[in-house]
């Protein structure tokens, strides 16, 4: 395949190129001076790199790590990250590269939660932080293009990261803009490493030597100096005005002419260097301007017919040697993307010169993402060329795997994008609407969302008994299971605001109606179960619980399988059934070393083990799956379990006649309560 994407699990699928720390030229320009300001950033927690585009903080960032004595892990991002989860994704995938086992906790317990809300953000990263406690080296954490987060509660949770940081992490991001961070407390504390434009740009020195001997451009003093002194030592602008001075006889005359801000630099300049390029290369830098990320056989699917026999691979290479503001993404030389300013201004012209190929390249674009099941591009460059309906496709496809990984933010900005009378057609789209209103809270507005739903595709009211089964006209599911994932979300809402009755009622109908593999069925049994169980029906509950856990081993929804399995276990301890729950933990511990993987979601498992153990009066071997229990349960932050097991085990203690342990013990249970404010 020429995609090459890496993953954690069967349906994470991240782009290594994103990963990757962009490598540093041959011909690039040694800037010591601004390498011994980054040193100090291994000492503090946050390097700062804040510059407009185009003064060179990626190339400073990996010169700088190439030569520095620690591990880095990089992610470049993009607009599409702009999602709390698929950012985290992105962070706990970069860690697990470098260090295995830093990340993958972290992330399995980011992607838990799907169709209830995800447990707090503070959480995940309480339980990735106490995991990086013990790293045996120092590790630096880039963010680069920073400026491409939008999201109030990213940068809350990074501000939680920057204040947490274990002294082996140190966090880098490099931005165009400030990010909302607390930047003045960092800054007086001596937290903070900054670079700004004023340092980024080139002295005299460097210009001299970044035209010498990175552009073979050879120019008198006066000429250089004039020419620093209108660009400001901005870099992007001196390549442009190099590329621009080639073969130019009257040097001093242009660089009299080459004034104005960086805007109108950019789009003099690059009207000069395209005016110069074969007709074939115009056509390729301009049709494939529309991409973020540049790949051979994907350059090939966006030209199409208007490449005639242009190899997409060859031509990038030709480019690269061309200096023609190419930047290669990896070391194969395989993923490159142009300079942003570069960009910007080849798309400026595209939609100036041909502005209906553009929907048309876009359409090109999303169905060679879409053949390479890379599905947040496919999407964007769909709604990018206003193919509502292929989006729409798209969306439908990739619902599961986003809600399983807790992508909502990403499903929520598609679905805005998507027009009101296509949404409230598409009994997919109207159902998936009704869905993210219930998990952004909204439940007022979720019910009378699924009652116009009834109204509009003629669903007899989910309170209602199960009629026949018929096929919804024009639709692709049958009415049964509209009324399954209606009534799984009507019951999501109803646990939430506490009516057990109707949460017993309704999840009853989901299960009836939705089909086996359906994710949703895993929730609307455990809801029914626990429904039981707060009702006082323990035999009910202890019943329900036990087809809950069945059934989310049948939809492989592991987070699930062990909230049912605590629960269950613990009705059956209200039953006096201590053997029956022992069996209940041992077997669902069990089935999850058969699966393999790391599961840390099992430590509640073992906490419940050992407290029965202790019932038994089987000290050691209590101590033992409880000490297992906590370990686990902190790589998840689960702070009640943990806080259970430390009760358990000061008992063990003052069980041993060890008193003194048992106190300080207790003092633990102490601070963990105010800690968690459990």
């Amino acid at each position: 395949s020429p995609v090459d994407t890496g993953s954690l699990t069967s349906e994470q699928v991240l782009l290594v190129t994103k990963l990757a720390r962009p490598p540093v030229g041959a011909d690039l320009v040694p800037r010591p001076r601004l390498v011994n300001q980054l040193q100090p950033g291994i000492q503090r927690p946050l390097t700062l790199i804040a510059a407009p585009a185009g003064f060179g903080k990626t190339t400073l960032l990996s010169t700088w790590l190439e030569r520095a004595p620690l591990r880095s892990a990089w992610v470049s991002l993009e607009q599409d990250d702009d999602d709390l989860t698929r950012f985290w994704s992105y962070m706990f995938t970069a860690l697990e590269r470098i260090h295995p086992g830093g990340g993958a906790a972290a992330l399995a317990l980011l992607q838990a939660s799907t169709l209830s809300p995800p447990p707090p953000i503070e959480i995940v990263l309480t339980a990735w932080i106490n995991g990086l406690a013990t790293l045996p080296h120092e590790i630096a954490l880039v963010l680069d293009d920073y400026h491409v987060i939008t999201a109030p509660a990213i940068h809350r949770s990074v501000t939680y990261l920057v204040d947490h940081l274990p002294h082996q992490l140190h966090l880098v991001i490099a931005t165009r803009a400030d990010p909302p961070l607390p930047l003045a407390r960092l800054r007086t504390h001596g937290h903070l490493t900054e670079i700004r434009a004023a340092d980024l740009r080139f002295t005299s020195e460097e210009t001299t030597a970044f035209l010498t001997r990175t552009l073979d451009l050879h120019l008198s003093d006066e000429d250089i100096a004039a020419l620093e002194a209108r660009t400001e030592g901005w870099i992007a602008g001196l390549r442009l005005a190099a590329l621009s001075m080639r073969g130019r006889q009257d040097i001093p005359a242009f660089l009299k002419a080459f004034t104005g801000s960086q805007r109108y630099i950019i789009d003099y300049l690059t009207e000069e260097v395209l005016a110069r390029q074969p007709e074939t290369v115009q056509t390729f830098l301009l049709q494939t301007a529309i991409l973020e990320r540049l790949q051979g056989s994907l350059c090939e699917a966006v030209i199409g017919e208007h490449g005639g026999e242009t190899n997409g691979q060859e031509m990038l290479e030709q480019l690269e040697q061309a200096n023609l503001f190419l930047i290669p993404l990896d070391d194969e030389r395989r993923w490159y993307r142009y300079h942003q300013l570069f960009a910007e201004a080849l798309r400026h012209r595209l939609q100036r010169k041909h502005p209906t190929l553009v929907p048309e390249l876009h359409r090109r674009a999303s169905a060679w993402y879409e053949q390479q099941g890379l599905t947040h591009d496919a999407v964007y460059h769909a709604l990018a060329a206003t193919d509502f309906a292929q989006a729409a496709h798209l969306i439908e496809q990739a619902f599961n795997a986003l809600v399983r990984r807790g992508e909502i933010a990403t499903l929520q900005r598609w679905a805005a994008a998507l027009p009101d009378e296509l949404v409230r057609s598409n009994i997919e789209l109207a159902v998936l609407q009704g869905w993210l209103l219930f998990v952004s809270g909204k439940h007022d507005a979720a019910l009378r969302h699924l009652e116009d739903i009834e109204r509009t595709f003629g669903i007899n009211p989910v309170s209602d008994e199960p009629g026949e089964q018929e096929t919804m006209p024009g639709g692709t599911e049958s009415q049964a299971e509209i009324k399954g994932r209606i009534a799984a979300i009507r019951a999501s809402i109803a646990v939430t605001q506490g009516d057990i009755p109707r949460t017993i009622a309704l999840s009853r109908l989901a299960l009836e109606h939705l089909p086996k593999e359906n994710i949703s069925r895993a929730y609307a049994a455990w809801y029914l179960g626990r429904a039981y169980w707060l009702s006082g029906d323990v035999k009910a509950a202890s019943i329900a619980l036990a087809e809950a856990s069945h059934v989310s081993w049948e939809v492989d929804h592991l987070y699930v399988v062990f909230m049912v399995t605590h629960d269950l276990a613990h009705v059956q301890k209200l039953q006096g059934q201590l053997h029956l729950a022992d069996q209940t933990y041992r077997q669902a511990l069990q089935q999850a070393k058969e699966r393999g993987g790391d599961l840390p979601a099992i430590g509640p498992a073992y906490v419940g083990r050992g407290n029965l153990e202790y019932e038994w009066n089987h000290l050691d071997t209590a101590t033992s799956l409880l000490q297992e229990g906590i370990k686990l349960c902190e790589r998840t932050g689960n702070g009640r379990a943990i806080l259970q097991a430390h009760m358990t085990l000061a008992f063990i203690k003052q069980a041993q006649g060890d008193t003194s342990e048992a106190s300080a013990i207790m003092q633990q249970v102490i601070q963990i309560s105010e800690r968690q404010h459990l």
